[in-house]
């Protein structure tokens, strides 16, 4: 094959790149994320083969070792390490469906960044990039702007285009503004250098109208920082203007130490700014995550595993006013925090050598004269702001794509030369031909493998919402079976929501239709228990999965006249309260359990310390009312409704549909309340 053809077809895989940001498919779970992950490993899956191809057969396109290639190569090592020695290796590398960025995607973007450094190899193979980036880019702010115009066009994507948030579409036009502006100032022509300039304010306008603050904060501060670095390094400066560049510098540093410091003192102007733009629940989850640092500081509890670290280290004020409702964690919200509790002291120094190299490669190549030395400041300036935006954000698959753009771009910007020409490269010796050849031979065989493994098998099984919409138990039956075993990203996930759908065909329909469909459901229901147990007996402390399965036995229990499923429940919900003895929702599981068993003194005195772990959690007293509801304690029933109503009035409305329901008539309803 002709280099020419071969480098062709190269490129436009690598042009495709962006339209990451377009694709989504909404059958798959998390659709919004999960399917630009399973397009990113596919895609990256075909260049690595027809890179291995082209490097045969032309040499000056291998890979050259420079400061970024060799910190990105130190970075991967480092998580793959820390990953391995991690408190769930199987998670870390599969990862969870909500968030599909474990070893196994980081790996495809590893092979990303080799061929994008490689193969665009020019200033001008990169703006071509840039140009197509913006150009989806806009038609991303076109469809926020429908939905800005129209809350009720696009409305699941939560003011987030074609992202699903607004957090990350804020993100992700900060990436565009970066790209847009190098497209400005080093473009061919007058006409490609005012469409990046045009480009790059629209969609800083665009970050204004979304409810992005990290971005809006993260633009501004990033704005003043160029003013300070064009005024230091300008070819044009003065002595003046160097010291107000320096001034400019210095108030930043000492505005970024006073907002850092002054967010964790209590009642702090900044704090209740802070609490206010986002929840109180932020600093919790920083609080939880530093703890999670200094239980494992150096290598960390591994990529992924942040819930299980939350869990651990759980404080009971989750589901009270002040924490918020949410009640489940699976990052810090901190990019920092998160790297610590990744892989400890270890990995945060591996990425900020990474940020690093980045920086100090493209100043390097300014100062060699082969990018403008205004190049260097945008690329500063957006490192900082990004790693600044990320102290109270996290990435996802679209800004973990990027970033690895971005330094690409800075060790591709070693091969950039005036005329914008591939330097020459001789052909190696004839023994390293047939060493690529094999190589690029082996990849092509595994590649089909590796492409069902990462793409196909996740894709075809993270589809839950298939057994939702099954109208019969003959169409439910095999897509229920089919997911709660498939591929392995997603699949803890999947049996947890799985569960939860068998107990919403338990307890949602009526006995006759239950009687009807006795058969199917106990098949289905020992599918979800097998697959929950699983999981509860690889993952270190999954509490979610806890309850799962002994909700699930306990229905066993109780349906199909199983006596040995409800102590295989109350032995799954022991060993969840010794991991989790300061999270309520252990204490619940159990003391259902208790109530089942007619043992209503022990399971009042559970309740009785999930409130006392934090009096401001609503559901402890909720399900204190369910308990006494269940077993017919109707007097100390309305006493507890009064109180409750006094303390939490926003639950009104709830207390009022549990007082009315009676023991006999809406048992299977009460009983869910525990869970």
């Amino acid at each position: 094959m002709k280099q020419s053809i071969l480098l062709t077809w190269m490129k436009i895989g690598l042009y495709a790149l962006p339209f990451t940001s377009l694709i989504f498919w909404k059958r798959l779970d998390y659709f919004f994320d999960s399917t630009k992950s399973f397009f990113v490993m596919g895609l990256s899956e075909l260049l690595f083969v027809g890179f291995f191809w082209l490097i045969h057969a032309h040499p000056q396109f291998r890979p050259r070792w420079n400061a970024v290639s060799i910190a990105f190569v130190l970075y991967l090592a480092v998580v793959v390490f820390v990953s391995l020695i991690g408190v769930d290796p199987f998670l870390s590398f599969w990862a969870s469906t909500d968030r599909i960025n474990g070893v196994l995607f980081l790996l495809h973007l590893g092979g990303i960044f080799f061929v994008l450094s490689s193969v665009l190899r020019t200033q001008e193979d990169w703006n071509i990039f840039f140009l197509v980036n913006s150009m989806i880019a806009l038609l991303v702010c076109f469809v926020f702007f429908l939905s800005f115009l129209d809350p009720s066009f696009f409305s699941y994507s939560k003011a987030g285009s074609t992202l699903g948030n607004s957090t990350y579409l804020g993100a992700y036009l900060l990436f565009s503004i970066f790209f847009s502006a190098l497209l400005a100032v080093t473009g061919r022509s007058s006409n490609v250098r005012k469409y990046g300039f045009i480009t790059a304010i629209f969609f800083a306008l665009t970050i204004f109208f979304t409810s992005a603050l990290a971005a809006k904060g993260a633009l501004m501060g990033g704005a003043v920082l160029a003013l300070g670095l064009f005024l230091i390094s300008s070819p044009k400066r003065t002595k003046k203007k160097r010291n107000i560049g320096w001034a400019i510098l210095l108030v930043l540093v000492a505005l970024f130490i006073f907002v850092s410091i002054s967010v964790f003192f209590p009642d702090s102007f900044v704090q209740k700014a802070f609490i206010k733009a986002s929840s109180a629940a932020r600093l919790v989850v920083w609080q939880i995550a530093w703890r999670a640092f200094l239980d494992r500081p150096i290598f960390g509890w591994g990529l992924e595993n942040f819930q299980t670290a939350f869990a651990n280290h759980f404080i009971p004020c989750f589901g009270s006013k002040v924490c918020g409702t949410e009640v489940w964690y699976d990052r810090a919200h901190n990019n920092v925090l998160d790297l610590l509790v990744d892989g400890g002291v270890i990995l945060l120094f591996a990425y900020l050598s990474l940020l690093y190299a980045g920086v100090w490669q493209i100043w390097k190549t300014q100062m060699s004269k082969y990018t403008a030395p205004v190049v260097a400041v945008l690329f500063t300036t957006f490192i900082t702001a990004l790693f600044v935006h990320n102290l109270v954000e996290f990435d996802v698959t679209i800004t973990l794509l990027f970033f690895v753009v971005v330094l690409s771009f800075a060790s591709a910007s070693v091969s950039f030369v005036h005329k914008d020409q591939v330097e020459p490269v001789s052909i190696g010796p004839t023994h390293k031909q047939k060493f690529y050849l094999f190589i690029a031979v082996i990849i092509t065989l595994l590649s089909p493998l590796v492409f069902y493994y990462a793409v196909v098998s996740p894709w075809l099984t993270n589809q839950t919402i298939r057994v939702v919409q099954a109208k019969t138990m003959i169409e439910r039956s095999p897509e229920y079976e089919k997911m709660i075993d498939g591929s392995p990203v997603g699949i803890d996930f999947r049996r947890v929501f799985l569960a939860g759908e068998t107990a919403k065909l338990v307890f949602g329909g009526n006995m006759a239709r239950r009687e009807k469909l006795s058969e199917p459901i106990r098949r289905e229901i020992d599918l979800a228990i097998n697959g929950l147990e699983q999981t509860i007996n690889r993952a270190p402390n999954y509490v979610r999965g806890f309850d799962l399965a002994t909700l699930l036995y306990q229905m066993k229990a109780r349906y199909y006249n199983d006596p040995d499923a409800l102590v295989r429940a109350e032995t799954i919900a022991r060993r969840s309260l010794a991991l989790n003895s300061r999270n309520q929702q252990a204490y619940w599981a159990l003391s259902a359990i208790l109530i089942e068993q007619n043992r209503e003194e022990e399971a009042f005195a559970l309740l009785e310390t999930a409130i006392r772990l934090d009096p401001d959690v609503p559901d402890s007293y909720i399900k204190k009312l369910a308990a006494f509801k269940l077993i017919g304690r109707e007097e100390e029933f309305s006493a507890l409704e009064a109180e409750v109503v006094r303390r939490f009035p926003l639950r009104k409305a709830q207390i009022s549909d549990l007082a009315s329901v009676k023991p006999t008539d809406g048992k299977d309803w009460l009983y869910t309340v525990f869970y």
